[in-house]
């Protein structure tokens, strides 16, 4: 495997700020999720450990991608962009398949709208509610990544058909 090379600390090149954001938090992303899981262990209530589980996910997530963005960036010895694979937007050649992607994806878009629409509603419903802070808690993080699920389809759609 070729050896990366260091990354400029002064450049602003995305490939080597990425590097240098990886290299420095590698190491505290391991931290961070053995202390949240000993954290999911110890809270002393059902509730507060059901909470801190669903942080913990995300973090896991967190750590799936910078991994994936490592393992891209340290592939390539200069790090070019070229040839990392989770990066790749290569548009689709075949029009036909290209058409069919395009509405797959503009489906999963209106079930995702609508379902960010509904969550909207019932927060404002469960507003009007004194016990059900903890369920609009969770409501409006469900609704967060319905949002992240539509950028990322949107970004789908546009930049990589």
């Amino acid at each position: 495997m070729t050896k990366p090379r260091r990354a400029n600390p002064g450049t602003t090149d995305p490939a080597h700020q990425l590097a240098k954001f990886l290299r420095a938090h590698a190491g505290q992303e391991d931290a961070l999720i053995s202390e949240y899981r000993r954290l999911c262990r110890d809270l002393p209530s059902p509730g507060l450990r059901y909470l801190a589980r669903l942080i913990l996910s995300d973090e896991e997530r967190h750590q799936l991608i910078l991994g994936d963005l490592a393992e891209t960036v340290f592939a390539s010895g200069d790090l070019k962009a070229s040839g990392m694979p989770i990066l790749d937007i290569t548009r689709i050649g075949d029009p036909d398949v290209r058409q069919h992607t395009r509405e797959v994806l503009r489906y999963f878009i209106e079930q995702e709208e609508q379902e960010h629409a509904d969550l909207s509603a019932l927060i404002v419903t469960l507003a009007a509610c004194e016990q059900s802070d903890l369920w609009s808690v969770l409501i409006e993080f469900i609704a967060q990544d319905t949002k992240r699920h539509l950028q990322l389809l949107e970004f789908m759609c546009t930049r990589m058909i």
